[in-house]
């Protein structure tokens, strides 16, 4: 008798645990992770072609945004993002930008491409996923127009009761002349 208290006792404890597991994991804040953040410098005659160069990043505070190194215009900045929702589903990554300021594109693989949703409009940065995935990463490009300052953001939303997170950057860009090694 008391072995199968002890075993009826075992198998209520592991049903309880494994619901509250079940409600602890379906509500996540989905994450954006960006990572090989490096600037490809202006190709001219006095650069290096190919030459690559890390960018510091600071957080402000005030404006909520991560703000770059100076920037020279014909830089072009580039990193991955991953967009993560853990184990709920990924509905939506949002870029935004101001194309008059900053040319920014996002080559996308067949694969990501074949989950889109058809109220996607890949061209102007609203990616709509489908059901069941939780996933996302591709490379960035960014390449400011104007001198001066641009920004652009990244949000990616889920299912989740935390539904979205976002992040914005600042790039100061100004001019340069040439670039002497």
């Amino acid at each position: 008798m008391r072995k199968l208290f002890v075993l009826i006792s075992v198998l209520v404890v592991a049903l309880a645990m494994t619901s509250c597991l079940d409600s602890v994991h379906s509500d996540y804040t989905p994450e954006i992770k960006c990572s090989y953040l490096y600037v490809n410098p202006i190709l001219n005659s006095d650069t290096i072609v190919g030459a690559k160069d890390t960018l510091r990043l600071t957080y402000d505070d005030k404006d909520n945004s991560f703000v770059t190194d100076t920037l020279a215009l014909g830089d072009t900045l580039m990193f991955s993002a991953a967009y993560y929702t853990v184990s709920n589903n990924l509905i939506a990554v949002k870029i935004a930008w101001d194309s008059t300021e900053t040319a920014l594109w996002y080559p996308l693989n067949t694969k990501i491409e074949e989950v889109l949703t058809d109220r996607s409009d890949v061209a102007a940065g609203q990616l709509y996923f489908n059901p069941g995935y939780n996933f996302v990463a591709f490379p960035i490009y960014v390449s400011p127009k104007q001198v001066g300052k641009t920004s652009f953001s990244l949000t990616v939303e889920s299912d989740s009761k935390f539904p979205t997170a976002s992040l914005k950057f600042v790039l100061p860009v100004s001019k340069v002349d040439s670039v002497s090694l």
